[in-house]
């Protein structure tokens, strides 16, 4: 069994990292192609994704990782 050790207003260290990780990410440019706005939608939509959950918010989390899978199934075929 391992132990959490809860840091920062009751966030794990692996949580902060992720946040981190995503505050260190710059904005998307415009995008010319449509395939690319799907890949930077879907980017978006895992982000949301990703800081609903930390507001326990997980059935509206899993909505939009769903969506954000289809939009990175979308981009794949618009690339081909």
């Amino acid at each position: 069994m391992t132990k959490t050790i809860m840091i920062d207003n009751g966030r794990t260290g692996m949580q902060l990292a992720r946040l981190a990780a995503t505050r260190r990410t710059p904005p998307p440019t415009r995008a010319e192609t449509p395939a690319v706005q799907l890949e930077i939608a879907a980017m978006w939509l895992h982000e949301a994704a990703m800081r609903l959950t930390e507001l326990k918010h997980v059935d509206l989390s899993m909505n939009l990782t769903r969506v954000g899978h289809d939009c990175e199934a979308m981009a794949r075929r618009a690339s081909q």
